[in-house]
């Protein structure tokens, strides 16, 4: 377990605080990245993962990644917020094998927004060592969410287990895949190898390479200005009107529209 916590990955797309009122009202959204809230000031609510959530002072709360949660402010809320990936091995959330509590309060308040302070002026710095700054907090961020956490054996034996596979799918996700390759890598007959990552990882492995081109896909949406036609080309379907296809089938939106209205709420 040492060694797969060794390859923990942070990324943070966004650190901000903001005064929110009656217009942060969100019915569902369920995004490639966590989020990690502190509320300052004020109430709002959310929801996820069948439960509610009070977001006001002394609290702190964690959203993983794909929860489709609601959220919504009745009146007034000062929020300090964070959007990012915490990723072991190739692309594996921590989250999957360290589930966290998603609430947590805080003795310590002052310092915790000190600390986010520090955070979001880092992340709008451009020096050589933010990536190391911003790192260390987040996962002191992080560590108050999973220390109590009971690990997922199951899925930390499915990684294992499929690590070869897995490695190779994300190193080679920016261009054509042929299955025999990833068996061949698992040193296994590709029929036997699609039965064997179906049984364990609960979906064929072609779903699986097309969800992770999906993500890899959100996050270029979000991150940068590439064109659908350049986002296509780096995550491995050259062809954008399959691309938006598969896309649009994947998350029930398109390309585009995901684009507006992630940047919309992260406004």
């Amino acid at each position: 377990m040492e060694d797969i916590l060794s390859t923990l990955k942070i990324k943070v797309h966004l650190a901000a605080h903001s005064d929110l009122g009656k217009g942060w009202n969100y019915p569902d959204v369920n995004d490639f990245f966590g989020r990690i809230y502190c509320t300052k000031s004020g109430k709002g609510f959310m929801t996820h993962h069948g439960k509610k959530f009070t977001l006001e002072s002394g609290k702190m709360h964690l959203i993983p990644p794909y929860s489709h949660m609601k959220g919504w402010c009745p009146d007034k809320m000062h929020q300090y917020w964070i959007h990012f990936n915490a990723e072991v091995l190739t692309g594996v959330e921590l989250f999957d094998i360290m589930p966290p509590v998603y609430e947590i309060k805080l003795s310590d308040q002052s310092s915790v927004l000190k600390t986010f302070e520090k955070l979001i002026e880092i992340f709008r710095s451009k020096g050589a060592v933010k990536q190391f700054e911003t790192d260390a907090i987040v996962r002191s961020f992080i560590l108050r969410f999973i220390k109590d956490s009971e690990i997922n054996n199951e899925m930390v034996n499915t990684i294992i287990r499929f690590k070869p596979a897995l490695s190779y799918i994300e190193e080679h996700i920016t261009g054509p895949i042929e299955m025999k390759d990833v068996a061949s890598i698992s040193g296994l007959h590709p029929t036997y190898f699609s039965n064997l990552f179906c049984k364990y990882m609960k979906m064929p492995p072609l779903k699986y390479i097309n969800t992770r081109r999906i993500e890899k896909a959100k996050a270029l949406l979000f991150t940068t200005n590439d064109s659908i036609e350049q986002i296509a080309e780096k995550t491995g379907l050259n062809d954008q009107f399959y691309f938006s296809r598969l896309f649009k089938k994947v998350t029930g939106t398109s390309p585009m529209s995901y684009r507006k209205e992630l940047r919309k709420i992260s406004s």
